[in-house]
């Protein structure tokens, strides 16, 4: 159970921030948020930190479904991610709701957050950082600069709606908020997706007055949006040494995902790769999901007729720019496929992430950007264990309770969040729509 004190107001923090000291008080029970899109070498050094710096007794995950943060649909099924992190050391792996994980960063760091406190066993949540723990406290120092004002949340905000970069956007934000000494250094770390995202989490915990505490492992290897694939030294065919190399530094997700697309349906190559740069236990569990790996292009046909059908529908999306949100549809339409569309998108001045969130939403039938309302105030309402060992007990949630009679599948779970049990069955029942809109097109054959 958690270790710190249930009044938030009492709860004790690292020279005013939120932040957890290593080797204070009991062995903590860790939360990690994540996309494991796939779950590579750098996610499991993040487990291992967990457990030998942080001494965890526990680490549990919170995972983004079948569709990802990034905005595009995973590249293997929620279930098969889920189980790669119980098999790489994990001890739970619950869903972060799809309204939440294909929105702005903002609001799914709002997901993420309450969702983790919302199960009732978290003492610290762990997030990587380009940074590293020892600029910690300067990212909870910005998180908290946030939290003195709303109208950095509303700066920030607006900042994102005119499509600017993210890091630009913050540093629209925290201008007058931070002293002047320490902007410098802060323009320097937010300049680093992790930074913004780990800066976020903290501020929505502060927000929010969450019952948990932050520390922050250093990211190894390449970085965040990194796509391009390293040299690695020859070596003689199965030897390992290509796994060795990946293992020390690993490659992004994002490298990742394009090198297994750029080996179109050639599936013995993209074993082979996948191989030589996942984790065994990882590897293992993705390749149990035969769409693995499962690109957007599969939801090419959905898109395209969604777009025929609702030609008007973007406009909830621009709701101030009606004749621009048609022609982006219409844009959309003519690129032919999900990925075209997505390019055509950030080369009319959409922001690459905007234009792929804005894309799944769109297909999946979500108006607008956010969560709706009460999801919006009131955090994560429901979530689903996808993925745990032998060992771990939901009793340790202690503020999780079935959500029987919400819909039709008896594996959700609500939180105390959950304040209308009707608009929670809508969310469930829709969320399901979503999952058999996956599975249905991940194995409906090759990539369009």
């Amino acid at each position: 159970m958690r270790n710190s004190p249930r009044d938030p107001e009492s709860s004790p923090d690292y020279d005013g921030l939120p932040l957890w000291r290593p080797g204070e008080g009991a062995a903590p029970t860790v939360g990690v948020i994540a996309d494991y899109d796939p779950f590579h070498q750098g996610h499991l050094m993040q487990i291992a930190y967990a457990r030998e710096v942080l001494h965890a007794r526990r680490v549990i995950v919170t995972l983004n479904g079948n569709f990802t943060q990034r905005g595009f649909p995973a590249v293997a099924s929620k279930e098969a991610r889920a189980q790669a992190a119980v098999n790489c050391g994990a001890d739970a792996v619950f869903e972060i709701p799809v309204a939440f994980s294909t929105s702005p960063i903002d609001s799914f760091a709002w997901g993420a957050v309450s969702l983790l406190d919302a199960l009732g066993c978290i003492d610290v949540v762990l997030f990587g950082s380009e940074s590293g723990p020892g600029h910690a406290r300067l990212l909870a120092t910005m998180a908290s600069a946030m939290a003195q004002d709303e109208r950095v949340c509303k700066t920030l905000r607006s900042a994102m709606a005119r499509g600017i970069a993210e890091e630009d956007a913050f540093a629209c934000g925290l201008d007058g908020f931070v002293p002047p000494e320490a902007f410098p250094l802060c323009i320097e770390a937010l300049g680093q997706p992790n930074n913004i995202l780990g800066i976020l989490y903290i501020f929505q915990a502060i927000r929010s007055r969450a019952r948990v505490r932050f520390a922050t492992n250093p990211r190894v290897g390449q970085a965040f949006f990194d796509d391009c694939m390293p040299e690695v030294a020859p070596s003689a065919p199965g030897d390992g040494m290509e796994r060795q190399a990946f293992a020390a530094e690993p490659l992004s997700a994002s490298c990742i995902r394009r090198r297994l697309f750029s080996l179109g349906d050639d599936k013995d190559a993209q074993r082979r790769f996948a191989e030589m740069t996942l984790p065994r236990a990882s590897f293992e569990a993705v390749m149990d999901d035969e769409s693995f790996p499962v690109h957007p292009n599969r939801f090419s046909a959905p898109l395209m007729r969604a777009l025929r059908e609702r030609p008007h529908g973007m406009r909830t999306f621009f709701p101030d720019e009606p004749s621009r949100a048609d022609g982006l549809a219409r844009l959309a339409l003519e690129a032919g496929s999900y990925a075209a569309a997505s390019t055509a998108w950030a080369s009319a001045g959409v922001a690459p992430n905007k234009a792929t969130r804005i894309l799944t939403r769109f297909l999946l039938g979500i108006e607008g950007l956010r969560p709706s309302e009460p999801a919006c105030c009131h955090g994560v309402q429901w979530t689903r264990l996808l993925a745990c060992s032998e060992g771990f007990s939901l009793e340790e949630c202690a503020e999780l309770a079935p959500a029987r009679g919400l819909a039709a599948q008896g594996s959700s779970l609500l939180t105390g969040a959950a304040s209308d049990s009707r608009s929670v069955a809508e969310e469930i029942a829709h969320a399901d729509a979503c999952d058999n809109l996956y599975r249905h097109y991940v194995s409906s054959g090759r990539s369009a």
